[in-house]
């Protein structure tokens, strides 16, 4: 649940990022790399989360 929940956050930071982004004016593109900043780690960790989550369930199935 946890990592689900994580990599929709990071999603939704990474696509919040990408819609607020001005290639025209630099100086209001330090929220978005705020969001990027925050988003790809948050993401990652969901995603690796969920990862391990799947690897011990099918261990611990097998087992």
């Amino acid at each position: 649940m946890t990592g689900t929940i994580l990599l929709a956050v990071g999603f939704l930071m990474l696509a919040g990022a990408w819609a607020i982004t001005d290639p025209f004016a630099t100086d209001a593109n330090i929220g978005a790399g705020g969001l990027i900043l925050l988003g790809r780690p948050a993401g990652g960790v969901g995603l690796l989360i969920l990862l391990v989550d799947g690897i011990l369930r099918l261990r611990r199935r097998d087992a």
